[in-house]
């Protein structure tokens, strides 16, 4: 699956046997945003008719409504069922590598340790990631249905904003790499029991994630001056006379747009720790 090309060799080994079960929460997954996605013309559609007293009009918003509750519903059940079965593999996997390389325990306990963060990945950030996809590319294709010129700019911004992205990719790769060799060393520094040297590994730790932090702020400075000016303009476009479920529906799509390219550093920083994490446990 080359979805999951940055995960390590031993992930890829043991996820053909979850495929069948990745498929089904995925589906419910792409079903759950769809319907999240679709709100916004929904009730766009239905303020329109409600104000021209279509009165039936309110039954698409209630099947909108109970068709995402069902799916996200399910979703979460399947959730935790099927992660913590490939966790489990993944892990026996992991520490049998290990074993045969002859590392050493303190180091098999922290990648164990690091291995959990991809089915957190799996588990959180592949629903938020696709939670941001429908955001910003599905909201992109629904303002198109409102303005053609509203939905140029957007692309323009979403452009500006993944070559600030690639930027903060770039600057936080070297901090994420120190960040995980001082976890390696905690197990270490702690049998140690030398207080000075344990004061200064936690010292060093939270000086790189203060670093990944700032480039983070400062990338979400530089997508945000793009990002009003895109709210300015839908506002703009919005006085001239639309009706009212039109300017709901527009800026409701405006809203998520953003909201998904807020999340796009978040995502940066995620793939470039389980890139470095990877190099680790092949």
């Amino acid at each position: 699956m080359q979805l999951f090309s940055f995960f390590p060799a031993g992930f890829r080994q043991v996820l053909p046997a979850h495929r069948g079960r990745l498929i089904f929460v995925y589906a419910l997954l792409i079903a759950e945003n769809i319907l999240n996605l679709i709100m916004g013309w929904v009730m766009g559609y239905t303020i329109n008719a409600l104000a021209a007293g279509n009165i039936a009009a309110i039954w698409p918003i209630i099947a909108q409504l109970l068709g995402y509750l069902v799916t996200g519903t399910l979703r979460r059940y399947a959730d935790t069922r099927v992660y913590s079965a490939i966790y489990t593999d993944f892990v026996n996997h992991t520490i049998a590598g290990q074993l045969k390389r002859h590392t050493p325990v303190s180091l098999i306990s922290a990648r164990v340790h690091l291995s959990r963060e991809y089915i957190e990945f799996l588990e959180k950030d592949m629903a938020s990631l696709a939670g941001m996809f429908f955001n910003v590319a599905g909201a992109a294709v629904m303002l198109l249905g409102y303005s053609f010129r509203l939905f140029a700019v957007s692309l323009l911004v979403l452009g500006l904003c993944l070559l600030i992205l690639r930027r903060y990719g770039r600057v936080i790769g070297k901090p994420n790499n120190s960040y995980n060799n001082l976890q390696e060393q905690q197990v270490d520094v702690l049998i140690a029991g030398k207080m000075t040297a344990v004061k200064r590994l936690f010292r060093l730790m939270r000086l790189h994630q203060i670093r990944i932090s700032d480039a983070g702020a400062a990338a979400f400075l530089a997508m945000e001056i793009f990002l009003f000016g895109l709210i300015a303009y839908a506002v703009w476009l919005a006085t001239g006379g639309m009706p009212a479920g039109d300017v709901f529906g527009m800026l409701n799509y405006i809203l998520s747009f953003v909201t998904g390219i807020y999340s796009l550093p978040l995502f940066a920083e995620r793939i470039s720790r389980l890139k470095d994490i990877r190099a680790r446990l092949d």
